[in-house]
């Protein structure tokens, strides 16, 4: 989610969060948006951040499959060099990762 920091016509600081652009905007769309904002009187768009609204368990769930899929590809790479020592120690990571 995107959370933009707009300054108001009466000087009153705002933000606002919107999920409509993702997680990320490039310089051109945020300029469009900070032209539209100011050409409809609504004020200046200061600036803008990503906003994390995931639960916990989202984020742990998520940075589990982070370490399982960097260790996938760790394995792929020893078993390419036939590294048995590290196919070895990798396979028994992703094992404890998967209890």
């Amino acid at each position: 989610m995107i959370e933009l920091t707009i300054k108001r016509p009466n000087g009153e600081i705002e933000k606002v969060q919107t999920s409509k652009f993702g997680y990320s905007l490039s310089k051109v769309l945020f300029g469009k948006i900070q032209d539209a904002t100011k050409a409809a009187g609504k004020g200046e768009v200061l600036s803008w951040g990503k906003v994390d609204d995931r639960t916990a368990e989202e984020k742990a769930a998520h940075d589990l499959a982070d370490k399982i899929e960097g260790l996938k590809i760790g394995l792929a790479k020893a078993h390419r060099t036939n590294n048995a020592w590290l196919v070895s120690k990798i396979e028994k990571q992703l094992d404890e990762l998967k209890k």
